[in-house]
């Protein structure tokens, strides 16, 4: 059974930032998926799955490895509504 992955998050107006220490795994065996709604990381044996209230760009949307964690870089969707305000 997985085990929860740790990690930060800092957001601001425009995008959603996730730390996710990798505690010594190498980043070849670390899968990421980014779907509009949905976040998971999954670096055996532990599974990180984070269920979000917005909807982000997962196309915009970066993961870089660095300093033996990873960085995900979510752009968040801006609606039709607030774009004209």
């Amino acid at each position: 059974m997985p085990i929860t992955g740790e990690f930060t998050w800092e957001e601001n107006a425009d995008t959603i930032q996730v730390r996710v220490p990798l505690k010594g795994t190498n980043r070849h065996v670390v899968d990421v998926f980014v779907s509009d709604l949905l976040v998971k990381v999954n670096y055996s044996p532990y599974l990180l799955v984070l269920d979000l209230a917005r909807p982000v760009d997962d196309i915009a949307s970066k993961a870089v490895f660095a300093h033996g964690e990873l960085v995900l870089s979510l752009s968040k969707v801006r609606s039709a509504q607030s774009m004209c305000n």
